[in-house]
């Protein structure tokens, strides 16, 4: 007897590259700041995954863990103040880096 369970959620991405960020540091760019209300509606539309990922050309690796970091930390912020309805998984991952 084999007894498991599968949910199905919509997987919502959130790319990212290095002018994202202000230069050298974690902090988002004004703009992409801006977005970040208009993601949190995206998300509270139905139950969702939100998978960031980072396109690395050059970076340093610390940087770009610092930035998923903080990425995901704000997100997980804004996500709380809005009430989210439901638990919020948030992936990262990281593309192009050696």
């Amino acid at each position: 007897k084999v007894n498991f369970g599968a949910a199905i959620t919509r997987v919502v991405r959130l790319d990212l590259r290095q002018d994202a960020f202000v230069r050298g540091s974690n902090e988002l760019g004004k703009r992409w700041l801006d977005g970040i209300a208009r993601l949190i509606g995206v998300l509270l539309a139905e139950p969702s995954t939100l998978r960031i990922t980072y396109y690395a050309s050059g970076e340093d690796m610390k940087l770009i863990k610092s930035r998923l970091k903080a990425i995901s930390a704000l997100i997980a912020k804004e996500w709380k103040a809005r009430d989210g309805s439901y638990r919020l998984p948030i992936e990262t991952r990281v593309i192009g880096q050696e």
